[in-house]
């Protein structure tokens, strides 16, 4: 799968934090050069029970150091607590994709 390097964007990646559960993420991350797309509506909902504007996919360069579990920066500034949580990684020789879930503005931050 090609995507345009035009297409592409940084994002923050940040881990979750160990022992903080829920939305807790570490406060400093690593910037991601990606391409982050809508999913298809259909894909979103067979596979996670989502509405599509809930799910997003994200296409970056082969080894981007991206986890399940990550927060990610995507609509916010980097500073601010992650908008999308990381549930899906699959490594590909010429990229990463990753699969995002939004986190609605209450619960960015928390640990529940």
């Amino acid at each position: 799968m090609a995507f345009k390097r035009s297409a592409q964007r940084q994002v923050v990646v940040k881990r979750g934090r160990r022992g903080g559960g829920g939305y807790a993420f570490a406060a400093e991350g690593a910037d991601v050069s990606a391409d982050v797309q809508p999913m298809s509506g259909e894909m979103a909902q067979r596979m996670y029970g989502l509405e599509p504007e809930q799910m997003r996919r994200l296409l970056a360069a082969a080894g981007a150091d991206i986890r399940p579990g990550d927060g990610v920066c995507v609509g916010v500034e980097a500073g601010a607590a992650p908008d999308y949580r990381v549930t899906y990684v699959a490594k590909w020789m010429r990229h990463t994709e990753a699969h995002l879930r939004w986190i609605p503005p209450a619960q960015r931050g928390a640990d529940a």
